[in-house]
């Protein structure tokens, strides 16, 4: 028997039709609860219409960017609601999302990096965020 590891970072986060699905529920039940999650402390909810809101607003700012059909968006973070509007947002700019690892560093970020091949990062963290750019530099961390 022969164990193929799965490699979730090359393939784009999200499914063909979620813009679709997105656009229904925005239209079929907008007052509904889409989205949970707990910051600090404290809940905050989204409804599908603010959801839809959200991920106009921000593939608007990724056009602003020079984001469009073919740009490529690696994201790295927790796993919570800014990436996932991120990644409806990318596909609503005509691009591709795509995961990046928040944890790794140095050789394996900069092999990440060279394999996915990203026109656009979205690092959640400043500490995220400094490794990136030394893996874009090919410079070692710290």
């Amino acid at each position: 028997m022969r164990v193929h590891e799965f490699d979730a970072a090359a393939q784009d986060v999200l499914p063909p039709h979620a813009l679709g699905r997105l656009a229904d529920w925005a239209r079929s039940r907008p007052a509904d609860i889409a989205l949970r999650h707990k910051r600090r402390g404290r809940w905050k909810a989204w409804r599908w219409a603010d959801v839809a809101r959200e991920v106009d607003h921000l593939a608007a700012a990724l056009r602003q960017h020079g984001f469009g059909p073919d740009s490529r968006l690696a994201l790295s973070g927790a796993f919570e609601p800014t990436l996932l509007l991120l990644a409806l947002a990318a596909a609503a700019a005509g691009g591709h999302a795509f995961g990046l690892s928040r944890d790794a560093e140095g050789a394996g970020l900069r092999r990440q990096l060279e394999r996915l091949q990203p026109s656009h990062v979205f690092v959640h963290s400043r500490e995220g965020a400094t490794r990136v750019l030394a893996a874009l530099a090919g410079t070692p961390d710290r």
